[in-house]
């Protein structure tokens, strides 16, 4: 009975893990974090083309560059760990009950390196594309003239960023039920 349960456990753990590396997420969000930091770069070399340099250039730079730093170290963070878990596969595949497990926090590591790329796309569609939008404005209508039209574009470019917030939510909220799946899978070995 204890050898049946673990062999459907491990059965499904090897169908979720070659669903992880048969799929192209990383290659979607990558290619979508390079597509808004490239816009983006490409905004402020207009805007220093037309406006020379400045304070609130460099303050935009600044951001592109806190934002990609994020990414890079929760990205470091999560395929440390996930690099550390990868050794499951020396663990004798007699020994069952370590075998699986193994599989499962290492299986576990994965839906983690997705989640935090997913979840690092995310914050920054969110907060780099309001700037985004708020640099094209300027670029072809001008600095703001006063503060009450720079907050009114700021309160418009905010609600256009929350709705990367929210394009992006129904893909994290699937990755979390995976997650969760695999952490219900790990409870169910050691019950």
């Amino acid at each position: 009975m204890e050898h049946d349960k673990l062999q459907l456990i491990e059965s499904r753990a090897e169908t979720l893990l070659k669903d992880i590396k048969e799929d192209n997420h990383a290659f979607v969000y990558s290619t979508a974090l390079l597509i808004m930091v490239s816009l983006y770069l490409i905004a402020i070399v207009f805007l220093y083309i037309k406006f020379d340099f400045s304070t609130k250039l460099l303050i935009y730079l600044v951001l592109l560059i806190g934002m990609l730093a994020y990414y890079k170290m929760n990205m470091n963070k999560v395929f440390a760990e996930s690099a550390a878990l990868l050794n499951y596969k020396t663990i004798d595949r007699d020994d069952k009950i370590n075998y699986v497990a193994g599989l499962l926090r290492y299986l576990n590591s994965g839906f983690e390196v997705k989640l935090t790329r997913l979840k690092s796309v995310r914050i920054i569609y969110a907060i780099l594309f309001p700037f985004f939008l708020l640099i094209v404005r300027e670029i072809f209508l001008g600095s703001f003239s006063d503060t009450s039209s720079f907050l009114i574009n700021l309160v418009v470019a905010i609600v256009l960023g929350g709705f990367w917030y929210f394009y992006f939510a129904s893909d994290q909220s699937e990755l979390e039920l995976d997650k969760e799946e695999v952490d219900e899978l790990i409870t169910k070995i050691y019950s």
